[in-house]
C-alpha cells in the first residue's frame, strides 16, 4: 500500500534506520515459506463504528454492501456479522495470501462492489464520497479473513512500516544566486494579511535586484492563491510551497492554542526545505516592511545558524514575572533567558541549521515540552541559545511598545529601552505581534498597516471580517439576531422585515391581555432595534456591496414567503409602518380584507 511495506521484523524502526532489514528477500522468503497467510497487524476498533464516525463515509453505503453479502453471498454472512461486531479492524488492503485463497478473495469483494455500484446514487458527492469502494473494500478484506479464521487456516499478522524516508521532496533550488530569498508560513487565516506584507516589500524593495518569496502552505483558496502571482516583478518571484510531505513525517501533534495555528510551526522545516539554498529569511505575515529587506537579509551570519532581534517585551515580562522566569530556566533550560529572541524574523544559515542537526533537536525539544507558553518561539529559543547572532531591534519592531511602555521603562535595561524607543520610531520592519491593526485600526501605527491593506485585493474582505468578527460580535445577541447579512432564503428574508416582527408582537395580545398596556412601548423598541439592525447591514453592504441580498423571486422558497405577506400579522404590521398614526381606524378594513381572502 502507499508508502506503506511490511515490518517482517516486528520492530518499531524510527525513520533514520536502514530499510534494507526490512526490504530483505531472504528474510521474506523464510517467513512466507512458514506462514502460508500474512495479515497486517489489525487494529482494536469496531469496523462498522468506525465506519460510521468517519465524515466522509456514508454508513447507509456499507449497510448496502452488508446487505449484499447477506442476500448473494452467504457463505460469507456468518464472517460478515462476526467481524462487525468485534473490536478488530484490518486496513491497507495489505496481505500475501495463497493462489486459491486470493482467487476467492476477488470473486468475494468484486462481486460485492460491482453490485454495489448498481445500487448507488453518486449525485452530490464530493471527492472523498465518491472513493468508497476503496473505504469498502477495505472492510469486505477483514470479513474475508475472519472467514479465513473460522476456517482455521494458518496465518500471521504483521506490523506495518511507514516508508517516509521514501517520499520524493521537492528539493527547491533558487533562481539567482544573488537574490534574496524570502519565506513566509501562512494559512486560510492570515493569507488576506499577507498579501500586504508583501506588497510593502515590494514598494521598499530595489529595482536591481531580484526577490525570491516562498509561501509555505498546507491547504490554500486557489482563488486567494493566484491573486499573489499578480504581485511578481522582473525582479519579484513568488513561488507556494506545500509543506505537507514534511509535516506528515512528524508523528506529533503540535500545541497550538489562542490566535497561533499549526503554520507557526512550518519555519523548522526551512532547513529541510532549503537545503540547497544558503541563506534564507524568514517573516511572520503580520508585518510591514518599512524598508529594503535586503538590509535584514545581507547581515553576515557566516559564524553562527541564526539572526534574529531580542524581544524587549517579554524580556521585560520575565523581569516582572518571576512564575515566567522559572518558566524560561527550568522548562526551556535557558542559560540566560535575557537574550530571549523574537521569532518573528528570522535570517538562517541553512548550512549551519543541517550541521547542527536544527529539525530534529526542535522535535525533540517539542517532544520534552509539550505546551510550551509562546509555541516554536520557545522551542528555538531552548534549542539555539549561544548559536544566534543579534540584529538591531529596527529589524523587527513590536509595535506593542504603546501599551507596554511604562512597564518597559521599569523593567528593561536603560539601554534596551533606550534602543527599543529608537526603533519604534525608526523601524525597517514593523512587527503587528500581539493585537493585530485589523482589529484594533485605532491603535497608534495601525494606519501603516492599513496603507498597504488598502492596496491589496482582499480590502473590503479585510474591512468586512472586522467588522463582523468585532463589531458584530460585542452587540447583544437579540440585535445580532436581526442582522441578516446572508439571508437563508425569502421565508427567513420575509420574517426579518419591520412589519413580520410588529404584526406578530400586535397579535401575542391575544395570549395575554396584559401585554396591551405595554404594547405601545414594546412597539417602539422593536422599530429601534430593527433601524440599529439595518444601520449596520448597510454599513456592510458598503464594504462590500456583493453582499446585497436577492430579490424574494429569486428564491426558491419564495411562494411559501408570499403567504407569510398575507398573513394577518404581516399586514397589522404592515399597516402600522405605513399609517402609524391613523392605525387605529383602519384596522377594521385590513381585518376584513383578509378574513375576505382567507
Amino acid at each position: 500500500h502507499y508508502r506503506r511495506i511490511f515490518d517482517f521484523n516486528s520492530t518499531i524502526l524510527s525513520e533514520s534506520d536502514s530499510l534494507n532489514n526490512l526490504i530483505n528477500e531472504k528474510i521474506i522468503e523464510d517467513i512466507v515459506s512458514k506462514n502460508q497467510r500474512i495479515f497486517l497487524a489489525h487494529h482494536k476498533c469496531n469496523p462498522y463504528e468506525q465506519y460510521k464516525n468517519i465524515s466522509f463515509h456514508k454508513i447507509e453505503d456499507y449497510d448496502n454492501a452488508l446487505n449484499i453479502i447477506n442476500s448473494n453471498f452467504k457463505k460469507f454472512s456468518a464472517a460478515s456479522i462476526r467481524y462487525n461486531k468485534e473490536n478488530c479492524c484490518y486496513f491497507y488492503n495489505m496481505f500475501i495470501l495463497p493462489k486459491e485463497d486470493f482467487f476467492e478473495y476477488c470473486e468475494f469483494i468484486f462481486g460485492v462492489l460491482f453490485k454495489l455500484k448498481e445500487q448507488t446514487n453518486f449525485l452530490n458527492r464530493n471527492i472523498q464520497e465518491v472513493r468508497l469502494f476503496g473505504y469498502i473494500a477495505e472492510r469486505l478484506m477483514g470479513i474475508y479473513f475472519t472467514e479465513l479464521k473460522a476456517r482455521k487456516a494458518n496465518y500471521k499478522e504483521f506490523p506495518m512500516f511507514y516508508c517516509r524516508d521514501k517520499i520524493k521532496k521537492e528539493r527547491l533550488v533558487p533562481l539567482y544566486t544573488d537574490s534574496i530569498k524570502l519565506c513566509f508560513s501562512v494559512d486560510n487565516l492570515y493569507i488576506i494579511y499577507l498579501y500586504a506584507t508583501i506588497v510593502s516589500i515590494i514598494q521598499h524593495s530595489t529595482s536591481d535586484q531580484k526577490y525570491e518569496i516562498f509561501l509555505l502552505y498546507s491547504n490554500l483558496d486557489a482563488n486567494k492563491v493566484n491573486y499573489f502571482y499578480d504581485l511578481q516583478r522582473d525582479n519579484i518571484f513568488i513561488r507556494f510551497i506545500k509543506i505537507d510531505e514534511y509535516v506528515d513525517k512528524i508523528d506529533y501533534n503540535f500545541f497550538v492554542d489562542r490566535h497561533a495555528t499549526i503554520a507557526a510551526y512550518y519555519r523548522l522545516f526551512i532547513p529541510e526545505i532549503f537545503l540547497n539554498f544558503d541563506k534564507v529569511l524568514y517573516l511572520d505575515c503580520d508585518l510591514i516592511a518599512c524598508d529594503d529587506i535586503k538590509n535584514i537579509y545581507n547581515t553576515n551570519i557566516q559564524n553562527h545558524i541564526i539572526a534574529a532581534t531580542k524581544d524587549p517585551c517579554l524580556i521585560s515580562d520575565l523581569n516582572e514575572n518571576p512564575g515566567f522566569m522559572n518558566y524560561c530556566i527550568n522548562e526551556l533550560e535557558l542559560e540566560n533567558p535575557l537574550n530571549y529572541f523574537q521569532s518573528g524574523v528570522m535570517l538562517f544559515n541553512i548550512k549551519k541549521c543541517i550541521q547542527f542537526n536544527l529539525f530534529d533537536k526542535c522535535i525533540k525539544k517539542i517532544k520534552k515540552i509539550k505546551k510550551p507558553v509562546f509555541w516554536d518561539q520557545d522551542i528555538l529559543n531552548s534549542v539555539l541559545q549561544d548559536n544566534v547572532k543579534f540584529l538591531k531591534l529596527e529589524c523587527n519592531v513590536e509595535w506593542t511598545f504603546f501599551e507596554h511602555e511604562d512597564r518597559l521603562k521599569k523593567y528593561l535595561s536603560l539601554d534596551m529601552y533606550k534602543e527599543y524607543g529608537y526603533a519604534y520610531s525608526n523601524p525597517i520592519v514593523l512587527h503587528y505581534n500581539g493585537f493585530k491593526p485589523w482589529s484594533h485600526p485605532h491603535l497608534p501605527k495601525a494606519d501603516i498597516w492599513w496603507h498597504y491593506a488598502r492596496q491589496t485585493p482582499f480590502y473590503e474582505e479585510i474591512l468586512f471580517k472586522n467588522i463582523k468578527d468585532n463589531v458584530l460580535k460585542n452587540l447583544p445577541s437579540n440585535h445580532v439576531n436581526l442582522i441578516h447579512v446572508k439571508p437563508c432564503g425569502a421565508v427567513e428574508k420575509v420574517k426579518s422585515h419591520l412589519s413580520f416582527k410588529l404584526g406578530k408582537e400586535i397579535l401575542s395580545i391575544k395570549e395575554n391581555k396584559l401585554k396591551i398596556l405595554a404594547l405601545p412601548f414594546t412597539l417602539i423598541f422593536i422599530t429601534i432595534k430593527h433601524k440599529i439592525s439595518n444601520s449596520i447591514y448597510k454599513l456592510i453592504l458598503n464594504s462590500n456591496p456583493n453582499l446585497k441580498s436577492l430579490p424574494l423571486s429569486h428564491y426558491s422558497d419564495y411562494h411559501e414567503a408570499l403567504k407569510i405577506q398575507n398573513y394577518l400579522s404581516y399586514r397589522l404590521g404592515n399597516l402600522l409602518v405605513k399609517h402609524p398614526f391613523t392605525f387605529i381606524f383602519r384596522v377594521s378594513r385590513v381585518y376584513r380584507e383578509w378574513k375576505k381572502g382567507k
